[in-house]
């Protein structure tokens, strides 16, 4: 039995020199420059294809927002035609009067509105896309409002 105890700790011994060497070559590695560059550059390689992701979310957003408008516009060009052909002037005050008795200007100011509101929820729902709160886009849409008119 001794025979077999001297075989076990020359295992023992061989396995230690192994892992000692072995931790060497790790240390090395860890400081090993080329390792660390290749680390440094996969991590900004990562961000970068994390980036191009969220902006071509982003996009898509953009995109679904621009068709929602453009749906929007084709389903008001009739009515703003309309609306701009029939167009009342204060300069008309017996149209304008005729218009009120007969219940058209409250017609084509119903027309208006719609119109406005539809374009401020569209607006607003646009703004909510890019993440900004629905207070914050409230207020853009409402100062997008103020400077257009």
């Amino acid at each position: 039995m001794d025979e077999n105890v001297k075989q076990i700790f020359q295992k023992l011994l061989e396995y230690q020199k192994k892992d000692i060497e072995l931790r060497k070559l790790n240390a090395v590695l860890e400081r090993d420059e080329a390792l660390i560059s290749m680390n440094k550059n996969k991590r900004a390689f990562n961000d970068a294809k994390q980036a191009i992701a969220d902006c071509e979310q982003q996009a898509g957003s953009l995109l679904d927002t621009f068709a929602e408008l453009q749906k929007y516009i084709e389903d008001n060009e009739a009515a703003l035609t309309e609306l701009e052909n029939n167009e009342v002037t204060d300069d008309k005050p017996i149209e304008y009067v005729a218009m009120a008795l007969s219940g058209e200007l409250q017609a084509y100011c119903d027309i208006e509105a719609d119109m406005i509101k539809g374009m401020f929820g569209t607006i607003v729902q646009g703004y909510l896309k890019l993440g900004y709160s629905k207070t914050m886009a409230e207020a853009l849409a409402r100062e997008f409002f103020r400077y257009e008119s």
